[in-house]
């Protein structure tokens, strides 16, 4: 350990030696098989000064492996390539696949789901099915409300009931004759099938 430092962990425990650990209220605790520093070039005393962090940034700038090792062994921070590779939200939407109709060309059976969350909300989903088990996504529609109150009820009721076009312009609606579990037996007395 460095002389006149501690080393604290994420829980709290610390220690001065690296022999001897303590929780957050100085109780002894058992030592940690590992324990590393992340410290921050800048702060060391072992450097000829800045300028040598200043000059190693500008070499390694532009050049995304040199960007990291700098990132991870002189500013003792992790590389995050998410931040440098964001997408704007428009070259996500040309990417996705376009259907000429709600329903793709490929499906050949609808499915529905229905979460009935506690935090007042249902989180519905309905999938089409095609050939050797490829899915798409058809519609998703959160239902905002109290899970015991009529209107919201109403409301699940008419995500139910939708229905969706094919290109041959056929309806198709998911299928409401097989459920699940308490969710069906709970529809049922609820005289909702």
């Amino acid at each position: 350990m460095e002389f006149g430092g501690r080393w604290i962990a994420e829980d709290c425990t610390w220690t001065r030696d690296g022999i001897h650990f303590f929780d957050h209220d100085g109780g002894v605790v058992r030592a940690p098989k590992h324990a590393a520093i992340v410290i921050n070039a800048l702060y060391s005393l072992n450097l000829d000064g800045w300028g040598e962090i200043v000059s190693e940034w500008l070499k390694a700038k532009g050049d995304p492996l040199k960007e990291k090792t700098f990132h991870n062994t002189t500013l003792g921070e992790l590389w995050s390539d998410v931040a440098s590779e964001q997408l704007e939200h428009d070259i996500l939407v040309n990417r996705r696949e376009k259907y000429a109709s709600q329903v793709p060309d490929g499906v050949v059976y609808i499915t529905g789901g229905i979460d009935s969350q506690t935090s007042g909300r249902y989180e519905c989903y309905v999938w089409g099915w095609g050939a050797e088990e490829e899915c798409w996504l058809i519609d998703k529609t959160i239902v905002l409300g109290r899970y015991d109150e009529e209107d919201t009820l109403q409301r699940v009721d008419g995500v139910i009931r939708k229905q969706y076009r094919s290109s041959c312009a056929q309806r198709r609606d998911h299928n409401r004759r097989q459920s699940l579990g308490v969710g069906y037996r709970w529809y049922r007395c609820a005289g909702r099938l």
